[in-house]
């Protein structure tokens, strides 16, 4: 009990000397536990049934007080320590569909734009792209490689047969 009531006033009193965000209220209700907590601790040398009461209720009031404020399990805590460690937050498969949706977002918003100027060049829809605030997020800054990314999306829409390129002759 005795290793539980210093864990218990270690914390807490951790808790007001690093933790500058807390709150008045949560500050007051974290000195009103290591309050409680002492109080009771001196009340158990008491040889009197009613003080000994006393003291349990104000031990374990101050403890669920505290533990309110400061405390987690164990499950808990060893999910904000993996998260801490962690690397970069989500996995790689999941950034990978993230930015392949987010290409296939402009990829298409580039067709509608090519689709609706016949004869436009890579270079007019590169610029009219980044020039457009519509645009998708994930759409390159960079003109030239903007440039590439349509070249081959072209080649490749043609390749399909989804373009028919008419020459005139």
């Amino acid at each position: 009990m005795r290793k539980n009531y210093e864990e218990y006033l270690r914390a807490a009193k951790e808790t007001l000397e690093r933790i500058e965000y807390l709150t008045p209220g949560d500050r007051a209700k974290m000195e009103r536990g290591i309050m409680n907590m002492e109080h009771g601790h001196g009340l158990l040398a008491s040889d009197d049934p009613v003080e000994l009461r006393n003291a349990a209720s104000l031990l374990m009031i101050g403890a669920a007080t505290i533990m309110a404020g400061c405390g987690v399990s164990d499950s808990e805590a060893e999910y904000w320590r993996r998260k801490r460690c962690a690397k970069g937050g989500g996995g790689e498969k999941e950034k990978r569909k993230a930015k392949r949706l987010a290409m296939e977002k402009w990829r298409q918003y580039a067709c509608t734009l090519e689709g609706a100027n016949t004869g436009t060049t890579i270079t007019a829809l590169a610029e009219s792209l980044l020039i457009d605030t519509g645009r998708p997020v994930a759409t390159p800054s960079n003109l030239r490689t903007l440039e590439k990314f349509l070249s081959a999306a072209r080649e490749k829409r043609i390749a399909c047969g989804a373009i028919r390129l008419i020459h005139s002759a």
